[in-house]
């Protein structure tokens, strides 16, 4: 197969998957404007001005997402085939003997130029559209902070894990990629545990949820239903956003709730421990470990493709405008990433749809555990209403897009629409 030919695969595979990202989010858009006023069990909860306020925020965020799906693309396509990306890794080669060391900074460059674009539509998506829909609290020195410690943090965990993921595919011979898959699984462990102790605490304050109603009612409901946890904290998350959400993060000793400072602000206490009662949900029916398996398989599954494609250069480099005299682990890495980036969004659905039962069966466990099902229809309607939700998404595009069932759904299969 010539290489024209390869690269006009990889082409028309890209392009269809922006044609049918596009297609999705068009119908999407077009499914919800056709419900002017709050529809089936939403009327009575959600007024007009908030129903067509919230139809106003996803079309401001189709126009946006358009653009940057386009503008992006366009980067991909050009920095690809007008050879940019073998200029870099040539320069790198000139200058860095070492295959690892020069991998190591290879991607370090690449996650700071992704970084450097993203800057712009960050920058609109906060001061623009946030802002004219009165979710956004972030000042112009808190988004620059944020953004700093963002790119510091993907460089401290970026690097360490790039060295070795380098090492073992030059050195553990033919089985390289399950010594990939183990150093993929340890991370993720690692990340897990320490994500609240040590990560989240840059960007955002924690601090113990007080005594009282709350507290006590949390405590009990964990206690009756022999869930371990020692640790409720407050984040104060309105010093960015108006957004309210509740979530259980780390491992062991890390273990811990953490409930956003809007979310107290805005609901009620039986409301909330429907959400909690959610979370303990999915630890009772091992939600966690079971997505936790299936995510390691694709890892397992993702360095396994690569070893077989690893065999092939002469084909994987030309497609992209590499030198294949110049084969390196890292390349291999990135250039394969690219064909398999396009299967992803593919599986999707199926991922999804394993994610929708999840879901339905944390919701039916916080009904059965909390016994209050007024405040669970009224917390996901709030919920929808204070983050103006898209209250009809259309279902193709929620197949895709949504990990959770949309509410409208989610009530029904409570029977409380």
């Amino acid at each position: 197969m010539t290489t024209g030919i390869l690269i006009a695969i990889f082409v028309s595979l890209y392009t269809a998957h922006l044609v049918l990202d596009f297609v999705l989010s068009r119908l999407n858009l077009q499914h919800a404007l056709q419900y002017r006023e709050p529809p089936g069990p939403f009327a009575g909860h959600i007024s007009l001005e908030q129903h067509q306020k919230a139809l106003a925020y996803h079309k401001a965020y189709y126009g946006f997402d358009m653009v940057e799906t386009i503008f992006h693309a366009i980067v991909f396509l050009v920095f690809i085939y007008a050879g940019w990306l073998n200029t870099l890794d040539a320069w790198l080669y000139g200058y860095i003997g070492h295959e690892i060391h020069r991998g190591v900074v290879f991607f370090a460059m690449l996650a700071v130029f992704s970084w450097i674009l993203g800057l712009p539509f960050s920058w609109h998506s906060t001061f623009v559209i946030e802002e004219k829909f009165g979710f956004n609290r972030q000042t112009v020195k808190l988004w620059i902070m944020d953004h700093i410690k963002s790119l510091g943090l993907t460089c401290v965990l970026l690097v360490p894990v790039a060295y070795l993921l380098l090492y073992f595919m030059k050195t553990t011979g033919a089985f390289w990629w399950i010594y990939c898959w183990g150093l993929m699984f340890a991370y993720s462990l690692l990340i897990t545990m320490i994500y609240p102790v040590l990560i989240a605490p840059i960007f955002n304050k924690f601090t113990p949820l007080p005594a009282g109603e709350l507290r006590t009612g949390i405590e009990n409901l964990a206690a009756a239903t022999h869930f371990p946890l020692a640790n409720i904290y407050v984040m104060d998350a309105s010093t960015r956003s108006k957004h309210s959400n509740a979530y259980f993060a780390g491992f062991g000793k890390t273990k811990r709730l953490v409930l956003y400072d809007s979310l107290i602000q805005d609901f009620g206490t039986d409301e909330i421990l429907t959400v909690v009662a959610h979370e303990i949900g999915h630890f009772q029916h091992k939600h966690i470990i079971k997505q936790m398996f299936i995510g390691q398989l694709l890892y397992l599954g993702f360095f396994y493709v690569l070893s077989l494609g690893m065999s092939h250069p002469d084909y994987v480099y030309p497609t992209f405008c590499i030198d294949p005299l110049r084969i390196s682990s890292y390349m291999s890495l990135i250039l394969l990433g690219f064909w398999i980036s396009l299967l992803l969004p593919l599986l999707s659905p199926f991922f999804n749809l394993l994610s929708w039962r999840f879901e339905t069966q944390a919701d039916r466990a916080s009904l059965e555990m909390t016994q209050k099902p007024e405040a669970l229809k009224t917390m996901l309607i709030k919920l929808a209403d204070k983050n103006l939700s898209n209250l009809t998404p259309h279902p193709w595009y929620a197949r895709f897009h949504y990990s959770h069932p949309p509410i409208w759904q989610r009530l029904q299969n409570l029977g409380l629409a």
